[in-house]
């Protein structure tokens, strides 16, 4: 009887444990946050070239999850950066590169 309650215990503790760690692992997930917190706008107007810049952080997913309920920006990210995009053509096209459409 004793064995049998034990190796019960001992289960549902397992199931735990897994259960724990699982949270744990999703949680540290690293998710990319454009303009460091969530629904933050942070686009400047184009540059001579035509290019937009947005800053981002790469942080784990309850970090986000904080941030996006908090509306303020928690200071732990594996990393950050800036993405550059360009909103209108080449103003000086090399035309080596140019592809030939028919």
């Amino acid at each position: 009887m004793l064995i049998k309650k034990f190796s019960k215990k001992y289960i549902i503790a397992l199931v735990v444990i897994v259960a724990l760690i699982a949270i744990a692992v999703v949680g540290l997930y690293p998710v990319k946050v454009a303009c460091k917190v969530p629904g933050n706008t942070c686009v400047a107007a184009p540059d001579s070239n035509g290019l937009i810049y947005i800053s981002y952080d790469v942080e784990p997913l309850f970090v986000r999850e904080i941030e996006k309920r908090t509306h303020e920006d928690f200071p732990f990210r594996y990393k950050g950066g800036t993405d550059t995009s360009r909103v209108f053509p080449d103003p000086d096209p090399d035309p080596l590169t140019l592809e030939v459409i028919e």
